[in-house]
């Protein structure tokens, strides 16, 4: 009995010899980093995002977190692709936009002011999409002051797209009733509900391009361009509005520097992830 038994113990360690060891081991052992390295990249069946260490799990953990890079990966190139979209958008909406929006000149100029306010609500849609993944990019040299300023900046962002929708009824108004329009741009629910999208939005990225100018992952003048552009282009755009159309190059400007930062973060992003996997982006977003 003892020798059969001593037998099969010397048998199983025979057949698990260095080099014989089979795939189904490989979870139950330590892994050493270059080899965690290679299943980061090589190996992506779908799993759950666990809470494992990069550095001191298992062979299942790395497939896990290989998983979540190659995701993210895919979440910044992408998002990467419609913040360039979204960025130039905006500043062709701007320019379709009349200077000025009264009676008058909202029939006179309706097919522009109807096109402008549809282009930008794509634009808007495009930047709301890739906003995520311009966080993600480097969220952890951005905490705190990049969540904030994401998290602002979406919602201004948001508020600001359905105040939009406006252009698309207002030649209808101008026609039919135009003492409406000004009794709809003084109704205080409507006062309020604009003031809140312009705070968001020139607050909102006012904070995340402070933030992107800090990462050191985007270009610097990128993120100066985002906090000074969307200031500008609403300042610009009330003042043009109220006082004098002559100062709506103030809000043309404004938008060509928002629009050039947008898509300067998402072509950085979308270049440089589309020849790597895995966690590799986000170390040689840095190496840049």
């Amino acid at each position: 009995m003892n020798g059969s038994t001593t037998s099969s113990r010397e048998a199983g360690l025979s057949a698990n010899q260095p080099g014989d060891t089979s795939p189904s081991d490989l979870p139950n052992q330590p892994v050493p980093l270059p080899y965690r390295l290679d299943a980061d990249l090589m190996i992506g069946r779908p799993v759950g995002f666990g809470g494992a260490s990069w550095r001191s799990g298992r062979l299942e953990d790395q497939v896990a977190l290989g998983s979540r890079g190659t995701s993210s990966v895919a979440l910044v190139r992408g998002g990467g692709s419609v913040l360039v979209a979204g960025g130039l958008l905006f500043f062709v909406a701007t320019l379709l936009h009349p200077s000025q929006e009264t009676p008058v000149t909202i029939l006179e100029t309706e097919v522009r002011l109807v096109g402008s306010h549809a282009v930008y609500i794509v634009s808007y849609v495009l930047v709301l999409l890739g906003l995520p993944a311009l966080y993600v990019a480097d969220s952890q040299r951005m905490v705190p002051l990049g969540l904030t300023g994401f998290l602002v900046t979406f919602a201004g962002t948001t508020l600001l797209a359905i105040s939009s929708m406006f252009g698309f009824i207002a030649p209808v108004l101008a026609a039919e009733a135009p003492a409406t329009l000004d009794a709809i741009a003084l109704y205080l629910p409507v006062v309020v509900f604009n003031g809140f999208a312009a705070v968001g939005f020139m607050t909102g990225f006012l904070i995340l391009g402070i933030a992107v100018a800090r990462s050191k992952l985007f270009p610097r003048w990128s993120g100066i361009f985002m906090a000074v552009g969307a200031p500008a282009y609403l300042v610009g755009f009330g003042i043009a509005q109220l006082a004098s159309p002559a100062l709506w190059f103030v809000s043309v400007l404004g938008s060509l520097l928002l629009g050039s930062g947008l898509a300067w973060c998402g072509y950085r992003m979308w270049a440089k992830s589309g020849a790597l996997t895995g966690r590799q982006v986000f170390g040689r977003l840095r190496a840049d």
